[in-house]
């Protein structure tokens, strides 16, 4: 079955891509966004919290051709597992080959992907990386790098000065003599915000760089060219704070990338025949869970980060040896509970007499869990999950993104497009 369906689906590429270059309109500019740990729940809680903060909606969430991929990749023995992590994920996003967990830009046997970056490289396109954090990580690393561990900082930094990216924008690269092997390589390493007005040469590495939004605003200033461009930008810290439950900041994260989307569309609309624009993700983290469809998004606004959830109960409640009754209200006032049911009660009583505060099983743990739910949401992992993700895309060729496919299919389309583009 899943053989017919790879069949069908790549027909179906074909024929856009026969279609889109019969009527002139393969994209020569195209954006891919990606959400690390980024679902479909985190983009609409990130909405309703948007909206509630006067900000409107995520226009990611509203892109014209919707789809969803599959984020699974492959076992030691070369099997298919539900759950992966961002190098293989970025390895099928940017080479379309599925792969182990933590092998970035390489096969399963151990022989490098295909890279589509190398693909509009020699297309004489322009390339862009960018990512809120370090360059050399998972993500970033697997549009240039081929390494067995996503974890030889080293050695990807090294191929990232010999990759002929044009321009890299992010936190840094872990490693050292950083800025010496850039310039080695022939980049311009930059410190700070750049003047989309007054932009450095290239190739270029702005190793500290300004917000999303205003990092893509200087890339597209400094990429732009007649032949084209591909540029790959990362919300990175979607991920991490979905690792510690931590709502609010997995939620801002996908706002400001949406933000950074913002900028994309309006390049879109100077160029509308030859923009592509992509939404999507490397997998789910958390396992974000909407238990109130009809929630108060101002209720989404009093979830607190669980690390200071823990210290508020450790510093400001448990320190002071309150009584059961005590213990209730002072847990309802500090962390802004409307109510606790007699059930929940006794649980955190018990855990309390018991000095079970801290861990999995404590009291932190349970006060958590009821602030999440009264605000109508829940988290079932600390990890990456097995669901499907979300695509969204705009544009020239955007049609190649509906539907359910696996990740790899996204690597596949865009690389289409750039041989496409070549035949023109």
């Amino acid at each position: 079955m899943r053989k017919t369906q790879t069949i069908l689906l790549s027909v179906f590429v074909s024929l856009i891509f026969l279609v889109s270059g019969a009527l002139g309109q393969t994209p020569k500019y195209i954006i891919l966004f990606i959400g690390d740990g980024m679902g479909a729940n985190h983009r609409i809680l990130a909405e309703k919290v948007s909206e509630v903060k006067g900000l409107g909606k995520l226009e990611m969430n509203h892109l014209p051709v919707r789809g969803e991929a599959k984020t699974n990749c492959l076992d030691q023995e070369g099997r298919a597992t539900e759950t992966t992590d961002s190098a293989a994920a970025a390895t099928a996003l940017a080479c379309g080959v599925k792969t182990g967990r933590g092998m970035l830009g390489m096969k399963q046997n151990h022989t490098p992907g295909d890279n589509f970056t190398d693909d509009a490289q020699k297309a004489g396109w322009k390339v862009g990386i960018i990512t809120t954090d370090w360059l050399n990580g998972a993500t970033p690393g697997g549009f240039y790098a081929h390494t067995k561990s996503r974890h030889m900082y080293d050695e990807i930094l090294k191929q990232a000065a010999k990759s002929d990216v044009d321009f890299f924008a992010g936190r840094g690269f872990k490693g050292k003599d950083v800025d010496k092997i850039l310039r080695e390589g022939g980049y311009n390493v930059v410190k700070g915000k750049i003047d989309s007005a007054n932009p450095p040469k290239m190739p270029c590495a702005n190793l500290e760089m300004g917000s999303m939004a205003d990092t893509l605003q200087a890339a597209l200033a400094m990429l732009e060219n007649p032949k084209g461009f591909f540029i790959m930008l990362e919300s990175s810290h979607i991920d991490g704070h979905s690792h510690g439950n931590f709502f609010a900041g997995a939620i801002n994260e996908t706002i400001s990338m949406n933000d950074a989307v913002r900028v994309a569309l309006d390049f879109q609309k100077k160029h509308p025949n030859d923009t592509l624009i992509i939404t999507t993700a490397d997998h789910e983290c958390g396992g974000l869970t909407i238990v109130d469809k009809n929630l108060d998004p101002r209720g989404l606004l009093k979830v607190k980060n669980p690390r200071d959830v823990e210290k508020i109960i450790v510093n400001d409640v448990v320190a002071f040896k309150p009584s059961d009754e005590e213990l209730i209200t002072n847990i309802k006032d500090a962390i802004e509970l409307e109510d606790i049911s007699q059930k929940d009660q006794k649980i955190l009583i018990d855990l309390y007499r018991k000095k079970k505060i801290k861990g999995d099983d404590g009291l932190v743990r349970e006060v958590v869990r009821l602030m999440n739910e009264q605000a109508g949401i829940t988290w079932t992992s600390g990890g990456h999950t097995s669901d499907p993700v979300p695509t969204t895309a705009v544009g020239v060729g955007s049609e190649a993104f509906k539907g359910k496919y696996e990740n790899t299919h996204i690597a596949d389309a865009i690389r289409g497009f750039i041989q496409q583009s070549v035949k023109k």
